[in-house]
């Protein structure tokens, strides 16, 4: 049966992380399964949870089988799934690339399609006939908006699924975060001695493939940037700051203080102590998580490093440079001056972190005369990733990045000193969860540190 009428221009839609093009072009699309079968391994974004209910999920027409014999494709181009994965720090959007296939793909016998997505523990409508692409919800496919009520959310992710695999040269174009993206698609197209199809950038006229900031009154710096940074750009943040100071660190015979505990001294007395502490100091936040200004969140948040410390699992050493950390966290929510075009009320920025590590160069490479490569690593580390521990709570952040980014026992401590720390700032509640799942965090991430 051919698609009808209505339909028969629109499109299907597949993304997958830029690390994992040069083996699609090799080995094609295939489905979960089909993987495991050839022994091949693929970079997913997708939630662990979901996965297993969808290699359980019987498809009740078609070839039949399970979720995970097919390769999946959305008939939307914005996906919620996508836009959680953002959210929680899970996927650098600008490695993401679009794959995008005529709908005609449904008319194959080896295809069949869903009314919603197939994720929840009750499976969605399983079709393979095109007439029946009335059944789905196109209202809610073609929705531009961000959020929606939960059977909406779920319609907006029907699926279309290719039994076994898809061929990447059956797509009719691809879709890139921007051009220096669709330059490094078309090298790995040409190191596979492949002519890529052509490419569409997300600020050409079909776009919304990607969730960004587009709010008018935000800093120039958060304009058109993703909604936040996932594990790739954080960590060449980190490395590109670390570097920075490594790099220039030394005898600063004009630096205010001798080293950074003679900094923490100073910022114990006075917030105003640094021209970025000396910021926050009454910052107001448009935000329903943090109602305090950003300066008595600062000290909030050193206050509760200080109470976590009484459990000696770390180092005096180690107890000044999280408090450290703790004063310096939050400098990238600053300066007031950013905040002018918003009413002087700092907006809801996931990428603070970052921007409080940039600065952090500034003041670890002109404020102390000495400091050394491993003090430098640690405050990078933990300012950088202060998010980190709570998002993996809070926000189904990935534990594998803490395992990831800690290094070693001592870092790992530190990173969830100041997490906990964090959230028991914010809501205190949040802290008791934190303090509850310490243990099980910790020790599953010193299993992976050891080998696993």
């Amino acid at each position: 049966m051919p698609v009808p009428a209505p339909y028969a221009d629109r499109y299907l839609y597949h993304f997958t992380d830029l690390n994992n093009l040069r083996d699609v072009l090799t080995h094609g699309f295939l489905s979960c399964n089909e993987q495991k079968r050839l022994g091949r391994t693929h970079k997913s974004i997708a939630e662990s949870s979901i996965q297993e209910r969808r290699s359980r999920m019987p498809v009740t027409c078609g070839p039949g089988g399970v979720v995970h014999d097919y390769v999946p494709l959305y008939f939307g181009k914005t996906s919620p799934m996508l836009l959680k994965q953002v959210s929680a720090k899970n996927v650098d959007q600008p490695l993401i690339v679009y794959f995008v296939f005529s709908i005609r793909l449904v008319e194959r016998e080896a295809v069949v399609f869903t009314n919603a997505a197939a994720n929840t523990s009750v499976p969605p409508s399983f079709f393979s006939d095109p007439s029946d692409l009335v059944q789905l919800n196109w209202t809610a496919i073609d929705s531009r908006k961000w959020a929606s009520e939960e059977t909406t959310k779920q319609a907006r992710m029907a699926e279309a699924l290719v039994h076994r695999a898809l061929h990447p040269g059956e797509a009719c174009y691809l879709v890139a975060w921007d051009v220096a993206m669709a330059d490094k698609i078309r090298k790995i197209y040409a190191s596979c001695n492949l002519a890529s199809p052509p490419i569409h950038l997300n600020t050409a006229a079909d776009g919304g493939y990607y969730f960004t900031n587009f709010r008018n009154d935000l800093p120039e710096d958060m304009q058109g940037h993703s909604l936040a940074s996932g594990p790739v750009f954080t960590k060449d943040q980190y490395e590109a700051s670390l570097a920075a100071i490594v790099g220039s660190h030394g005898g600063r015979p004009a630096a205010r203080f001798a080293n950074v505990y003679d900094m923490l001294a100073a910022l114990r007395v006075d917030l105003t102590a640094l021209p970025e502490t000396a910021q926050l100091i009454g910052l107001e936040s448009n935000n329903e998580v943090h109602t305090e200004t950003v300066g008595n969140h600062t000290l909030r948040v050193v206050e509760e490093c200080d109470k976590l410390f009484s459990s000696d699992r770390l180092t005096q050493t180690e107890q000044q440079l999280v408090a450290l950390a703790a004063y310096l966290h939050d400098i990238g929510k600053g300066p007031k001056g950013r905040w002018d075009r918003c009413g002087g009320k700092q907006q809801v920025d996931p990428d603070h972190p970052i921007k409080s590590t940039e600065m952090l160069e500034r003041i670890l490479t002109e404020e102390v005369q000495s400091i050394t490569d491993d003090e430098a690593r640690i405050l990078c580390k933990l300012v950088c990733y202060h998010d980190l521990y709570g998002d993996i709570i809070g926000r189904d952040r990935r534990r594998e990045q803490l395992a990831d980014i800690a290094g070693n026992e001592r870092d790992l401590e530190m990173l969830i000193t100041i997490g906990r720390a964090d959230m028991s700032s914010v809501r205190e509640t949040w802290g008791l969860v934190g303090d509850s799942q310490a243990a099980t965090i910790r020790n599953w991430v010193l299993q992976q540190l050891r080998g696993g």
